[in-house]
């Protein structure tokens, strides 16, 4: 796995179930659609190691580093 750092691009190339986690059914192909190979910059890490990425400045989400690529 990559070693990723704060202010990296990345892609993110997957949704773990917890990223959808209380997801309404109806907004999951939505939610898949906007996320899902969008390129941003990773904003932070959590206790976790999850990476925090902004999704088109509509949203903030913690993310799997398995689940982005760097671009």
């Amino acid at each position: 796995m990559p070693s990723f750092q704060i202010g990296d691009r990345v892609r993110l190339v997957k949704l773990g179930e917890q990223f959808l986690f209380g997801v309404a059914v109806e907004h999951v192909a939505l939610v898949e659609n906007t996320c899902l190979g969008y390129e941003t910059e990773i904003l932070g890490f959590n206790s976790d190691g999850h990476a925090e990425l902004e999704i088109k400045d509509l949203f903030t989400v913690w993310v799997e580093q398995s689940d982005i690529e760097k671009v």
